[in-house]
């Protein structure tokens, strides 16, 4: 597995042609095609996919090779493995995709990659967030733009109730705020998750107060926002 890290390419080879078993897993689950991926090692990977390695075989944390390649954005791993049938729509132990993993890392061509090889952008993992949802986390405004363009629910909300929006909101990143109201995502219903956190949200209150006043004339639909910052200056 070591061998397969770095990239002397004629060690793998040399090991491969002695009989070491190609699936053989280290103690974490990880696979020498796992280890190849974290290293950015293609020549190792192409040789490892061409040795019959099982491309969807998971670590002891349910991540694949894919999810692996995802995560650090190497396209080239990417579409290597999407090109030998990995399963775009595999989920670890958390329930996150590789769709996920790219887009909470922001690396836009990888994501553009896994949506062109029909990822699920629906998909939720276990505390129910959406890949949305981590894009907007981050502000990766590109990536949000991308999803939306994809079908996104805008309005989608984790277990604890939150969606896109808040989470953006409670983050600072107005620019992906902006987007996310422009694709009509909702405001009022979720106000009462901005009222119960005014201390969190009080350094944030601008692009709460910048957004309710540029899509929204009608006093009562501002008075949420209004008792948070009548609130946040006590």
């Amino acid at each position: 597995m070591l061998a397969s890290a770095n990239k002397n390419i004629k060690n793998v080879e040399l090991l491969l042609s002695h009989g070491a078993l190609v699936n053989e897993t280290n103690v974490d689950g990880l696979t020498s095609l796992m280890m190849a991926c974290a290293y950015g090692n293609m020549a190792a990977v192409k040789l490892l996919l061409n040795s019959n390695a099982q491309v969807d075989n998971k670590c002891h944390d349910g991540w694949t090779a894919l999810m692996i390649a995802s995560e650090i954005g190497h396209i080239g791993l990417v579409q290597l493995l999407l090109d030998h049938n990995a399963n775009v729509n595999e989920k670890n132990q958390d329930g996150m995709t590789s769709l996920m993993i790219a887009s909470l890392n922001g690396h836009k061509d990888v994501v553009k990659l896994l949506l062109d090889a029909n990822s699920l952008v629906n998909e939720k993992c276990l505390n129910g967030w959406t890949t949305l949802m981590l894009a907007s986390e981050m502000g990766h405004t590109e990536i949000v733009q991308l999803l939306l363009d994809q079908r996104a629910l805008v309005n989608e909300q984790s277990q604890n109730g939150w969606n896109a929006y808040l989470i953006a909101s409670h983050k600072g990143h107005s620019c992906v705020v902006d987007l996310l109201l422009e694709r009509g995502s909702s405001v009022i219903e979720h106000k009462e998750k901005v009222i119960l956190q005014p201390r969190e949200l009080q350094k944030n209150l601008k692009v709460y107060q910048y957004n309710l006043k540029k899509f929204y004339k009608d006093v009562s639909i501002a008075a949420p926002v209004i008792y948070l910052r009548q609130r946040t200056m006590h």
